[in-house]
């Protein structure tokens, strides 16, 4: 049995496992965020909360065991299931997959393994949440259910964990997973009087962040995707491009990475060349790519990585 460390969070009160591979505490009272108003502190599904995701009850004739509304605050609504199998699972993404859910390729392919998580993504990119789905047909899964006071919505072998503590067995969870959907543009490459917002506004794009002091030698930036945008390459050309463009508009030239051989954006776009010298009031930097293993296309989200190293002053 795999041990998991986690902790039951409430907004209307806060109970941590007294154990690594423990949890302290299932019933809750008061508002939506303790579970009470989703089911959750009865050890239900909470319909009332994954319906508005148009989630439907994954049907099964195995049962929930536990609930909680979060852990640590970025897997919310968790309902753990024992005796759910794999037909069963793979019935339940289908019908996600058909209402028009999206998921990576590797992720289809980790359905099929016989232990596996998973992420499943909303139609509509740009989302604050997505469905987390951790499977374990194998050997299944369990943790330490630490409590005074156990809730008897729940299913547990009394004193069978550690210490004398209740044991939670079970072989799938699902929870809604938060992602970060907020808009961030931030820094600048001083010596080419680039600002990160400058950048901003190229397609799928969420985050940009640059750092580059006036007397840099190195500079850094990093431009990052919405977790729920599923990349193409076009995707990735635009924001290079934007780039060359904003560079451009300040009177900046290009040159070959290697050579040092003058360079046209436009010659940069049409063979999507992503790495060369770029030199502007009498500095060069050389711009690398070290993002060569990914993003790639058909994954969601993900970052390029640009690095600047100067050549000339």
């Amino acid at each position: 049995m795999k041990k998991i460390c986690l902790a039951l969070m409430c907004m209307a009160s806060l109970s941590i496992a007294t154990a690594c591979g423990g949890k302290s505490g299932g019933s809750a009272s008061g508002s939506e965020s303790s579970g009470n108003a989703s089911g959750l502190a009865d050890g239900k599904w909470p319909t009332a909360v994954y319906e508005k995701y148009d989630i439907p009850e994954l049907v099964t004739k195995g049962k929930v065991v536990f609930t909680e509304f979060a852990n640590d605050g970025n897997e919310l609504y968790k309902v753990y299931f024992n005796d759910v199998t794999k037909e069963e699972l793979l019935a339940w993404v289908k019908r996600l997959t058909d209402k028009g859910f999206r998921m990576s390729a590797i992720d289809r392919e980790h359905l099929n393994s016989s232990w596996n998580e998973v992420l499943v993504f909303q139609p509509e990119e740009m989302k604050d949440v997505a469905l987390g789905i951790q499977f374990d047909f194998k050997k299944g899964m369990s943790f330490d259910y630490w409590d005074d006071n156990p809730n008897p919505a729940f299913t547990y072998e009394e004193g069978a964990g550690t210490d004398g503590a209740n044991l939670v067995s079970y072989n799938t969870v699902v929870n809604l997973r938060k992602l970060d959907n907020q808009a961030v543009a931030e820094g600048s490459l001083e010596p080419l009087n680039l600002k990160a917002e400058e950048l901003a506004g190229t397609p799928g794009v969420r985050a940009i962040t640059l750092d580059g002091k006036a007397d840099a030698s190195r500079m850094s930036g990093n431009i990052k995707f919405y977790r729920d945008h599923q990349m193409k390459k076009e995707d990735i050309n635009a924001a290079y491009d934007k780039l060359a463009d904003v560079l451009a508009a300040k009177g900046a030239t290009f040159f070959t990475a290697l050579a040092g051989e003058p360079l046209t954006v436009e010659k940069m776009k049409a063979d999507g060349i992503h790495a060369y010298q770029v030199e502007l009031s009498g500095k060069r930097y050389l711009l690398i790519n070290p993002s060569l293993d990914g993003p790639r296309e058909g994954d969601f989200g993900g970052s390029l990585i640009l690095a600047f190293n100067i050549v000339s002053k």
